[in-house]
């Protein structure tokens, strides 16, 4: 049964105030039982850090064990740096990664200083910069300095100041505690890491042999201590051998194997030695049949003492003689040791050496026939001192041979033999200096067989002294002299400035070449002509090949010489599509020759001859000719009164065809226009009305000097006709009207 009890009655049990004190408290035990779960959750997490801590504090130091353990106390494997303590031995030890090794006892070094009254200056025979100091010992920490309070230090004299004074009698102790210890790490044991994200690491030790030392092998570099043995074993033992900077001395030849690619000289100097070594026997310093590198080394051949000879004979061999023995000529040429300074294979790079005193300097050669496409082969940058002598590349400076993409540069070379190159393909020679004043200075060449011509060869601004300065011989393709300055210095009738020709015995043929821009000079000192041509080009007599494609164009030849330019071909070949165009010629006895040709050109040339080396020079020479022009060139001829005349043409054989046009002649005193030989037959075109003249006399005296009669004009043409009589053959010159 319900009781009503009304309202603020005396019997209400439960109030509104009571309901929410009910309701706050339910609250809090709430809130209070989640703190406490958070409480729960944080105490798991801090004991599971707590153990982790102590697990990893447990791998890296296993504790005090009797013998090297294999795992850490979890059973798992090693960890580098690990460590623990070796009951037996009591010592501590770590691991390396691979094996234990154990520390060394650190070294603490003490010393002590007793002060008199006031004294605060305190120098020490120890270093002070990094040490401790304590008042009377460290044996409480009250008794220890500290910097920049109790003291200043100054490391370089080793002196501390102190900042108060104590009593007479006080002792400061420096005390310089040691490394904790020094733990043996094999470079095997340690990674490399070059730092690229595309790198792979790998241990130091593979890192480090990367370059062997000739040092390692025991290598001295006195310069008196043989050394050879010792780089012998380097070279054999690495891809990369470093020399220190010494002088090293070698007694025989170091053979580089195919397993080494580099030798890094750093300019040390080698004193090479090998006595007794005759031509035959020759060696050389560092000898490899296959690509590799030569950089900074400086060669020098010792105890130069041997006599060779150029020129063999099957009667005595290689013995001495300045006459023909056997058949042979042998000649004496100087003496040189039987060395060479360096032999490599294709792809291999020579650069930045000295060598002095040897027998030959470089050579770079295959077996094979070259490949424009073969792999570079670089000779750069090196300095050659007597190194050769003679020709035909017996006795080189610089011999390639049969190698295809090769670079010569920036070489110089002093005294010796010629550099010659011998059947290459893609060749460049630039901005060498060759001074050879008794050989020739630069020799390209084939070798006589089919595919093993020279071609695409550039030779490029190279200052060039010798009898020859550039010769190409025996067949050339694609051929690009441009730039060089020559100076021809030997008395060599037979010698040229420029010559690219192909000999009696080789049949290759001359294709393409290009002579442009170049500067060629000689000096005289007799009255007979230094040299026979400044530049020659063409085809020996016996020769089968062709000489095709010529341009001569641009250049300077201040030259003491029989023939400026000259060339030809021969009965069985003429020369063909030939143009010499734009050169300066002076001081030649005649400027231009033009015989056995087909279709040449000299076209706007400076031409100046000079009658003192002998009479009758002239401008040109012409034989044996077909349709050849001169065109625009101007010539200006030497006072032949006291030598005799100055002709501009002279004229041989058959010359049908020939047209000079449009060209500019002064004519000396005593000079004529044109001399014919006895047997000059063919119709030959003068263009008088475009043609200017500074001639003494008029043009009947001009013209037709002692051999030749002026007929009169007739269909607008003068023509003029040889009067040697007999059986001479009609020769006809004919032009436009004057």
């Amino acid at each position: 049964m319900a009781i009503y009890r009304g309202v603020g009655g005396a019997s209400s049990t439960t109030s509104a105030a009571n309901v929410e004190e009910v309701l706050e408290a339910s609250v809090d035990a709430v809130a209070a039982a989640a703190a406490a779960k958070v409480s729960e959750t944080n105490a798991a997490a801090s004991a599971a850090s707590a153990a982790n801590t102590y697990d990893d504090f447990d791998d890296r130091y296993l504790g005090a064990k009797a013998a090297d353990p294999s795992t850490d106390n979890d059973g798992d494997g090693l960890g580098e740096g690990a460590l623990y303590f070796n009951t037996v031995s009591n010592e501590m030890k770590v691991y390396t990664g691979s094996a234990w090794a154990a520390f060394t006892d650190p070294v603490t070094t003490t010393e002590s200083k007793t002060l008199t009254s006031g004294q605060t200056s305190v120098t020490f025979t120890n270093s002070t910069g990094f040490a401790s100091f304590y008042v009377n010992g460290p044996d409480t920490d009250n008794g220890r300095l500290v910097a920049g309070v109790d003291y200043t230090n100054d490391s370089a004299t080793n002196t501390i100041t102190l900042t108060e004074s104590y009593p007479d009698g006080t002792v400061i102790l420096l005390t310089l505690f040691g490394a904790l210890g020094e733990v043996a790490v094999q470079s095997s044991q340690v990674v490399y890491d070059q730092g690229d994200a595309s790198a792979v690491n790998r241990t130091v030790e593979s890192k480090l042999r990367d370059t062997v030392s000739v040092k390692d092998f025991g290598a001295v570099g006195d310069g008196v201590t043989d050394d050879t043995a010792a780089i012998q074993a380097a070279v054999n033992s690495g891809a990369v051998v470093y020399f220190p900077f010494r002088v090293y001395k070698l007694t025989s030849q170091i053979d580089v194997p195919s397993t080494c690619f580099k030798l890094l000289c750093n300019n040390s100097t080698f004193l090479v030695d090998h006595a007794g070594i005759d031509y035959p026997n020759k060696k050389a310093v560092f000898s490899g049949s296959h690509g590799w590198e030569l950089h900074d080394g400086i060669f020098e051949a010792q105890n130069v003492n041997y006599t060779y000879y150029y020129g063999y004979s099957t009667t005595t061999g290689w013995s001495g003689s300045t006459s023909v023995v056997g058949g042979t000529e042998v000649y004496t040429l100087t003496t040189r040791n039987y060395l060479t300074g360096v032999v490599a294979g294709k792809g291999s790079v020579i650069r930045n050496n000295r060598f002095s005193n040897f027998f030959s300097g470089i050579e770079v050669f295959q077996a094979t026939a070259p490949s424009p496409s073969d792999e570079k082969t670089i000779i750069s940058s090196n300095t050659l001192i007597s190194c050769g002598a003679g020709s035909s590349g017996v006795t080189p400076n610089i011999k390639v041979q049969y190698l295809g993409n090769v670079e010569v540069s920036g070489n110089r070379t002093h005294f010796g033999g010629e550099s010659t190159f011998s059947s290459c393909k893609k060749l460049r020679i630039t901005n060498n200096t060759f001074f050879n004043p008794t050989t020739p200075t630069i020799d390209v060449g084939g070798s006589g067989a089919v595919g093993f011509e020279s071609e695409d060869v550039v030779i490029s601004n190279n200052n060039t002294t010798g009898r020859d300065p550039i010769v190409c011989e025996r067949g050339v393709f694609n051929l690009a002299i441009i730039g060089n300055v020559c100076e021809v210095t030997a008395a060599q009738p037979s010698g040229v400035g420029i010559g690219v020709t192909d000999q009696s015995d080789s049949n290759q043929g001359i294709r393409a070449v290009s002579i442009t821009g170049n500067v060629i000079t000689t000096y005289s000192t007799s009255s007979t002509y230094r040299i026979a041509s400044g530049i020659k080009v063409g085809t020996d007599t016996g020769a089968t090949s062709l000489a095709e494609q010529v341009v001569i164009s641009g250049n300077t030849l201040g030259i003491d010489a029989f023939y400026g330019v000259f060339i030809f071909g021969n009965s069985t070949n003429k020369i063909k599509d030939a143009r010499i165009d734009s050169n300066t010629i002076t001081n030649s006895y005649r400027c231009i020759n033009i015989s056995d040709a087909n279709n040449a050109v000299a076209a706007n040339n400076l031409l100046s001859t000079s009658t003192y080396r002998g009479s009758d020079s002239s401008a040109y020479v012409i034989s044996n000719v077909i349709n050849t022009k001169l065109v625009n060139n101007d010539w200006r001829g030497t006072d032949g009164s006291t030598f005799g005349h100055d002709y501009m043409a002279k004229l041989y054989n058959t010359v049908t065809g020939t047209k000079f046009i449009g060209n500019d002649v002064t004519i000396p005193n005593g000079g004529r226009l044109f001399w014919r030989d006895g047997s000059a037959s063919g119709d030959v075109y003068f263009d008088f009305d475009s043609s200017s003249f500074g001639a003494t006399g008029g043009i009947t005296d001009v013209l037709i000097g002692s051999k030749w009669t002026l007929v009169s004009p007739s269909g607008g043409y003068v023509g003029v006709v040889a009067t040697t009589g007999g059986a001479s053959p009609v020769f006809t010159l004919w032009g436009a009207h004057v």
